[in-house]
């Protein structure tokens, strides 16, 4: 999953794209994420149509991300939100 993310071309909703520039994340940072990332099945939609959702948390602490999800269709991918750590 996690190398389709890294290789198909991703678009990025409006939602997901105000987090990131909330966050100053920058594309090369969410390739990070993605790339030490455990992806979360449980709450994935696995079986969703036409294109499947998968969310991936965030295990690099240099980023102040809890979670991202993506759909990935059969050559293309979209980045639908990103969730921002929770600060106390």
């Amino acid at each position: 999953i996690k190398e389709k993310l890294l290789k198909y071309p991703a678009t990025v909703t409006p939602e997901a794209k105000n987090t990131m520039d909330s966050l100053n994340l920058q594309a090369a940072s969410i390739k990070s994420i993605i790339e030490e990332a455990d992806i979360e099945f449980s709450n994935s939609a696995v079986h969703k149509k036409p294109c499947p959702e998968y969310v991936l948390r965030n295990t690099n602490h240099d980023y102040a991300v809890d979670y991202i999800r993506f759909s990935l269709c059969d050559s293309t991918s979209q980045l639908l939100r990103v969730t921002g750590k929770k600060r106390f």
